[in-house]
């Protein structure tokens, strides 16, 4: 029973992690939401090999950052730099726990 419950972690791992750090594959939450990454970021670089990925993605994060500094609620964002998000200052924690992460396990 264990087995089943670890490779059905796995699963999902690999089922939300496409090019982006997706919410849930199956409804609209196909973005690469910061806050969701953050909450697991560490599990899945315990789990797989995820350095590509990060290296992309953390490139995204930083191309849809604004002018001005502020992070994107989700990256790649869809939209202009400097249009239609929050950009809430805490967007930048997941960037930095993610990079932080990446360099603690590797």
């Amino acid at each position: 029973m264990l087995n089943r419950l670890w490779q059905n972690i796995r699963w999902t791992q690999r089922a939300n992690l496409m090019s982006v750090p997706t919410d849930c594959p199956q409804r609209d939450e196909r973005l690469g939401w910061m806050g969701d990454i953050q909450a697991f970021s560490q599990t899945a670089i315990f789990n797989m090999d995820l350095a590509g990925f990060f290296t992309k993605w953390l490139q995204d994060v930083r191309d849809a950052q604004a002018d001005d500094g502020r992070f994107a609620d989700f990256s790649p964002h869809p939209y202009g730099k400097n249009e239609r998000f929050a950009g809430v200052p805490a967007w930048v924690t997941p960037a930095w726990s993610c990079l932080g992460g990446c360099m603690s396990i590797w």
